[in-house]
Order: structure tokens, then C-alpha cells, then sequence
């Protein structure tokens, strides 16, 4: 599949590059495949655009001011499926995605320690993807259980995950599930080393995304508008730190399973305290900063700081009779 890229500016639009397969590395650099120059923010190796089976993803690569996708922020190292009409914002600079083409199909797309694995295609009815088990699609290394980590299947015309083996956490979208999640376009898995994106093209999410691809450059800038704070510093002058200098990411203790990130980058200790805020305004809804505890909450405090004093008063007499 064919992917054009468009700089969008205030008044035109102007066509950046043209890909038809393999990867291509976006930034400042006059040597890269696509080259953002006039722009202070970008970094000299800002991302990359990468094709996998006619599907285009962009990952950003530790870039200094970070990249979007449309409203959201991109976690460094996370692969994000394109759909036709998205729009990439590369520090100050914007960048419309349409694709030609593009594949009506729906598959599960799995990646292995950042690795392309394969597109499992959806069957009209039934598993597409099994993790892990007895009758897995894809084996998970250690494993002697005949449980699955991890199943994705069609039910009617909804897309639906579930686990089967408790030891495994699984992730959708950064939480951890119990049981079941219903899925929509672009969601992602994970489990293990194993990442899943969820490509259900004719959705209407994806179907929503690709009626920007014929907007104005006038309709494109108000819709730039909410990104983020970025834009916000562009347009009222705030200079931004030079894309030259590479950030300086604070590397963070290995940590148990459990507290893994939804896409820890398998195993690179590449989190900066950016990436970790929009991991957790994007995945968790919750700022912990404004949590309250909840009445039931209050009550099990309080009954267990009343017990543990009467254990205290109980020892301290005790000890005087002793």
C-alpha cells in the first residue's frame, strides 16, 4: 500500500514524501529519507513511517519535543498503526497520512520484542489469535500450560479478548484486564514480549478518521488546535527546545511483572517522566493527584487504625503487669 505524506501549513498544504514500502526515518537531518527542515522542534532522527503487509505504522524515536497522533501522544518506541487521514505531529510541525488503497480486511497484528510477527486474519466467525496453551497460534517460550494467555475472536460483528491462564497479565490499552475486553480499531495487547494491534479498518472509528483526508489546510489548523500544549507554544511564540539536542532519558529500575509499562520498549529502560504522564493520561483516565478514597475506604481505615491501637494499648499493659 501506497502512503503519501502531506506537510500541512496555515494556508497550503505540500506534498513531503511518497512510500511504498519498507521504512523511511522522518526528522531535521538532510540525510534522512524525509527530510522536516525550516522547523527549530524536530530532531534530527525525529521517527520513522515502517510498512508491514501494506499496513504503515510511525514510531517516535526519543525524539526531543515528541510526536501525536492526532490527539494523543506518542509514547517513545510505541508502534502506531496509520489509518488514511491521520494526523502526525511532529514537534512543530503537522503531517497528514493518506493512504491509497487502503485494506478493507481485519487482521491481528502481532509483534514480538518489537519485532513484526505476522497479520492473523479474522475469520468470519471464531479465534484469530491464540497466545500460549495447548492450541496457541504463537507459543509462549516456558510455557507447559494448556491454558491460553491470551484468545481474540469474532462474535458477530464485535471483536472481542480474553484470557484463559491467570499467571499471565494481559494489558488493553494499558490496564489490566480480568477476563474479557471487547476491542476496537488500533487497540493494542499485550502480553509477555508479545504486542497486539487490533486492525478493523471498516470500523467506525477508522471510517471517522479517513473523512479528514480531503479537509482544508484552514480545517486541518483548527483541528491541530487541541493536540497539545505544542501547537499552543507555536502559535504564540514560546521557543521551543532545540531538536539538535538530544533528550536525556532517565533510566528506571528493572522491575517485576506486575508493574510492567503497556509497551515497556521489551525490555529497554527508555521511559523519561514525558512519556511516562501521557502514558498515564492516555491509558488511565485517573490523576492521582485528585484521588479521593470512597466511604467504604474511609470506614476499613479507620477499623484498622482502631485495631492496631487496641494491639498497642494490649502490649504496653502487658509489659508494665510483666
Amino acid at each position: 500500500m501506497t502512503i503519501s505524506l502531506q506537510e500541512i501549513k496555515k494556508h497550503e498544504r505540500t506534498l513531503l514524501a511518497t512510500l511504498t514500502e519498507g521504512e523511511a526515518t522522518v526528522g531535521r537531518d538532510e540525510e534522512k529519507e524525509i527530510v522536516l527542515s525550516g522547523y527549530s522542534g524536530v530532531s534530527s532522527e525525529h521517527g520513522k513511517f515502517q510498512n508491514h503487509r501494506g499496513d504503515w505504522f510511525y514510531i517516535d524515536l526519543g525524539s526531543t519535543n515528541g510526536s501525536w497522533l492526532n490527539t494523543e501522544e506518542v509514547i517513545e518506541g510505541e508502534i502506531n498503526l496509520l489509518r488514511n487521514g491521520d494526523l502526525v505531529q511532529i514537534a512543530d510541525a503537522a503531517v497528514q497520512v493518506n493512504l491509497e488503497n487502503p485494506s478493507k480486511d481485519s487482521f491481528v497484528i502481532v509483534f514480538e520484542a518489537g519485532e513484526y510477527v505476522n497479520h492473523f486474519r479474522f475469520p468470519e466467525q471464531g479465534r484469530a489469535l491464540t497466545i500460549g496453551g495447548a492450541d496457541s497460534t504463537i507459543k509462549i517460550e516456558g510455557d507447559s500450560s494448556t491454558l491460553s494467555a491470551l484468545i481474540v475472536e469474532k462474535r458477530g460483528d464485535k471483536i472481542y479478548a480474553y484470557k484463559q491462564n491467570e499467571a499471565y497479565d494481559v494489558m488493553h490499552n494499558g490496564k489490566i484486564f480480568n477476563h474479557m475486553a471487547e476491542l476496537k480499531d488500533r487497540e493494542v495487547l499485550s502480553v509477555k514480549q508479545f504486542e497486539v494491534i487490533i486492525s478493523d479498518p471498516m470500523s467506525e472509528e477508522a471510517q471517522a478518521t479517513s473523512q479528514r483526508r480531503n479537509s482544508s489546510p484552514q480545517e486541518i489548523a483548527k483541528a491541530n488546535t487541541p493536540i497539545s500544549g505544542m501547537m499552543n507554544k507555536v502559535q504564540n511564540n514560546v521557543p521551543l527546545q532545540d531538536g539538535r539536542e538530544r533528550k536525556q532519558t532517565p533510566k528506571i529500575p528493572a522491575q517485576g511483572p506486575r508493574k510492567r509499562y503497556a509497551n515497556p520498549s521489551f525490555g529497554k529502560e527508555r521511559h523519561s517522566e514525558r512519556q511516562s504522564s501521557a502514558y498515564r493520561s492516555r491509558y488511565s483516565g485517573v490523576n492521582s493527584k485528585d484521588y479521593k478514597f470512597s466511604k467504604l475506604e474511609d470506614q476499613v481505615i479507620i477499623i484498622v487504625g482502631f485495631v492496631l491501637l487496641f494491639l498497642l494499648f494490649g502490649v504496653l499493659v502487658w509489659f508494665l503487669l510483666s
